[in-house]
């Protein structure tokens, strides 16, 4: 019987902490506005956006991508095209429509191509908010706001 009574306050005890762990976490949300399925601080301005590209021969592609998110009707913050080694002319077609270019360099021990990357992008990006596009992306007018 005190067993059982124990348990029973452990039980009750456990239930207590994760509601007041839910309910605090509910609090935290009060200040956030909910867009969509995401939820995003409340701003009166834009938060800055920085679209990081990662590519390795991607020159067709950004001939079309680049265009595009210049033509944004709310403009990215700024655009980082990070070259990943490529043999055409990836670099020089980011540098004439604007973007910043990265060159992550050798690619560390432990790490894949795609996320090395990302990484060096996110390292080099000014923006409050990061967007990750592949090159082969076509985004609507209205993609970036």
């Amino acid at each position: 019987m005190m067993l059982m009574s124990m348990v029973h306050v452990l039980f009750i005890s456990i239930g207590f902490l994760l509601f007041r762990r839910w309910r605090d976490g509910l609090n935290e949300l009060e200040g956030l506005k909910v867009t969509g399925k995401m939820a995003a601080p409340e701003h009166d301005q834009p938060l800055s956006v920085s679209i990081i590209i990662p590519a390795r021969n991607e020159e067709q592609n950004l001939k079309q991508l680049l265009p595009l998110l210049m033509q944004q009707q709310l403009p990215a913050y700024e655009i980082i095209v990070v070259d990943d080694n490529s043999t055409d002319g990836t670099s020089l077609i980011a540098q004439q429509h604007g973007a910043k270019v990265v060159h992550p360099g050798a690619l560390p021990r432990g790490w894949l191509g795609k996320s090395w990357a990302c990484w060096n992008g996110a390292q080099a990006a000014n923006g409050e908010l990061f967007v990750f596009l592949d090159a082969d992306t076509i985004p609507a007018p209205n993609f970036v706001g």
